[in-house]
């Protein structure tokens, strides 16, 4: 079967990660039903030599690329997205704190109703994070409500993962943002009054391995937040780089 969907995942040094991920796609088949693009996104760990290793046991619909420096989060899934051939494209994190399993709910509503993602040109299909601590749901609001206001566009759970939608989309955007607002940037451009949009439940779990560059205290999560607030007055004026 020739998967109707595209789902690029983009890996930072991920090296302990990386193995799993790819075993976790065989384990649940999820490589039955999409092709994706596992992005090396410039790691300075052994990312590269384990993608390598992975890339010569030919699994398939599975791509790999490697970036020789990181750009941003969000450039590494650009890189991927260019990648892609589906109608319908998206990705996810790499760093397994969202379970790759959750990618069966977005396969099963898609085939569930082919004929709505036939003739709906825009589209997203989102996850929304449940069971959350008090303080990350303060945080996470707190900056949803701020980046709608400024948008004006309802912008809930911003950062949530996975997220798929049109790949003619895609095609039309411009000025992308390299970073982690391409999360915010990507669902400003899906939404709309004449956008259909549906969330999946989805639980964030903590890391296993490696560390995050940006959740690391309560402060950082709300310098996040700062960064985001900033981008949405970017997006908004179309003037950033």
């Amino acid at each position: 079967m020739k998967p109707k969907i595209s789902c690029v995942i983009s890996c930072y040094n991920e090296e302990k990660n990386i193995p799993k991920l790819i075993l976790d796609i065989k384990k649940h088949k999820l490589n039955k039903y999409i092709f994706f693009i596992i992005v090396n996104n410039g790691s300075v760990d052994n990312s590269k030599n384990i993608i390598k290793k992975f890339s010569k046991k030919k699994i398939s619909n599975i791509k790999y690329i490697n970036l020789k420096y990181n750009k941003g989060w969000g450039n590494g899934i650009i890189q991927g997205l260019k990648n892609t051939h589906t109608k319908i494209i998206g990705w996810t994190h790499g760093d397994l704190e969202y379970k790759l399993s959750d990618l069966l709910k977005v396969i099963k509503i898609i085939h569930k109703n082919p004929k709505i993602f036939e003739r709906e040109k825009k589209f997203h299909i989102k996850g929304k994070r449940i069971n959350r601590t008090l303080s990350k749901k303060v945080v996470s609001n707190f900056m949803s409500i701020i980046c709608s206001i400024i948008l004006n566009n309802n912008l809930s759970e911003i950062n949530a993962q996975p997220f798929f939608f049109n790949r003619m989309e895609f095609k039309t955007w411009k000025k992308i943002p390299k970073d982690l607002s391409l999360d915010m940037f990507a669902y400003n451009k899906t939404c709309g009054t004449d956008s259909k949009s549906i969330r999946i439940n989805v639980e964030q779990l903590e890391r296993i391995h490696g560390s995050s560059s940006w959740n690391k205290s309560f402060f950082s999560k709300f310098k996040l937040a700062g960064l985001f607030i900033k981008r949405a007055i970017q997006i908004k004026l179309c003037h950033y780089l």
